[in-house]
């Protein structure tokens, strides 16, 4: 017997909203679906197709049965996962990022809550990154250049909740036009935090600068007792607030 393809829908609702604000949210769906055309990677969440609803524009996508949320999945199931599946993960979601920059594409936002566990239940659970409608695409010619992405007035908190805000590089938050890929490499080792320590890095915007500031970087051994030096080390300078000495990229992050 065959069967049916499981898909997933991400309508960005429209109703009620004035003329800018719905032109605002179809140029965020078409830019999403744009940069997911360009990407593809096991560890990205494939578009199938895009669409314009009477309840607003639509993106198609395929799932897999029974995945969830990276947040949900660490909140469930993060107590008893081995350190083997910890590092398969982090190794899994740097693979995407750098995959993704390697086609000069930025998510800007990622965070536990863009990432999603294929096969949880499973001894290898698989990771696809989503939500990419803050995402840009670098301009080809050079990346000191504008934007190529119609997005690029739009500031990443206005697609993050507070608590997706502890993933963002403080750059980021500050510089709505920010492109530049070391923002995704710290919200890599801030995901990164999460996965080894088991919670997340702050409980705020506020008290994750404050932590920046005292430590140069996100303490991983202040979280978690008998971490390695390297790894304390790498998810410090993937956090670092200096981008002088943050980790460069996903690909350094990945040799680390």
């Amino acid at each position: 017997p065959t069967t049916k393809a499981i898909r997933r829908v991400r309508l960005y609702t429209v109703s009620g909203k004035d003329k800018a604000a719905y032109e605002t949210l179809r140029r965020a769906a078409l830019q999403e679906f744009q940069i997911l055309e360009k990407l593809d990677h096991p560890g990205i969440l494939r578009a199938l197709d895009f669409n314009e609803h009477e309840l607003g524009p639509a993106i198609l996508f395929r799932r897999e049965p029974n995945e969830i949320r990276l947040d949900h999945y660490l909140r469930q199931r993060g107590g008893t996962l081995s350190l083997d599946t910890r590092l398969s993960l982090v190794r899994q979601i740097a693979d995407a990022v750098r995959y993704a920059h390697t086609h000069r594409v930025i998510h800007r936002t990622l965070s536990p809550k863009s990432i999603l566990v294929a096969h949880p239940d499973s001894g290898h659970p698989e990771v696809r990154l989503f939500n990419w409608q803050a995402g840009r695409v670098l301009a080809s010619s050079s990346t000191s250049g504008p934007p190529s992405s119609r997005t690029s007035t739009l500031h990443p908190s206005q697609y993050s909740e507070e608590s997706t805000l502890v993933y963002i590089a403080p750059e980021s938050v500050l510089a709505p036009r920010g492109r530049d890929p070391m923002a995704d490499v710290f919200s890599l080792g801030s995901i990164a935090f999460h996965i080894f320590s088991g919670h997340p890095p702050a409980e705020s915007a506020t008290e994750l600068t404050q932590t920046l500031a005292e430590h140069k970087g996100l303490p991983l051994g202040a979280a978690l007792d008998g971490v390695t030096p390297r790894l304390q080390y790498l998810i410090r300078e993937a956090t670092s607030p200096d981008l002088l000495l943050r980790t460069e990229s996903a690909s350094d992050f990945l040799a680390g």
